[in-house]
């Protein structure tokens, strides 16, 4: 590391080595990883207890210290960027209103939506929100797919030239099944998961 970018950082690391400025212009300015709560802390509530009313996706507060050209260092705060918008959900059919980070919705954008974020992500970065809206989604798709089944198997025992028109609710239960397949199975794994850890606790 260059001499004068520790000389000139405006910024510095709790936890970093040292006591003087942080690490370089270009690192990160906010607290070190080994400063921050583990994700057991976040999972159960116990701090940062705003992060369970939205989809953070892990993100917490972090401290830190301003350091002006005199060297006095000013402890500080450094909050997630907290938006509010509405996301839809293909397999509740609806646009869900939320709170979550920038960092959540850029997760929610590479894993391809909601759904298949709310599939994929684990419990402790979820949190309680997240986690009740995947128990809703798991019972929508599962609802759905015992209709789309129905469906087929009354559109199988009915006699040839006689099989009853399908409805739109129908014909929609079934195409929703159909797209919403995989994201269903990995719901239903994540529930029968979290009921058997909460059995063995």
């Amino acid at each position: 590391m260059f001499p004068t970018l520790r000389l000139f950082s405006r910024t510095t690391y709790r936890g970093a080595a040292g006591s003087g400025p942080g690490r370089s212009g270009n690192t990160a300015f906010r607290s070190s990883p080994d400063s921050r709560k583990s994700p057991t802390d976040l999972a159960s509530a116990n701090w940062f207890k705003r992060s369970q009313r939205g989809l953070y996706d892990g993100a917490q507060l972090q401290t830190g210290n301003n350091v002006p050209e005199s060297r006095q260092k000013t402890k500080r705060l450094f909050k997630p960027n907290v938006q509010r918008k509405a996301i839809w959900s293909e397999v509740l059919n609806e646009w869900v209103r939320l709170r979550l980070t920038t960092r959540g919705l850029r997760s929610i954008e590479k894993k391809g939506g909601l759904d298949q974020y709310i599939a994929s992500t684990s419990d402790w970065k979820l949190g309680e929100f997240g986690r009740t809206l995947r128990t809703a989604m798991g019972k929508k798709a599962r609802i759905l797919q015992r209709e789309a089944q129905l469906a087929q198997a009354l559109a199988a025992t009915a006699p040839k030239g006689t099989q009853p028109r399908a409805t739109g609710r129908k014909v929609a239960a079934s195409r929703a099944a159909s797209d919403v397949d995989q994201t269903a199975q990995a719901l239903e794994g994540m529930d029968i998961g979290a009921a058997r850890a909460a059995e063995a606790t």
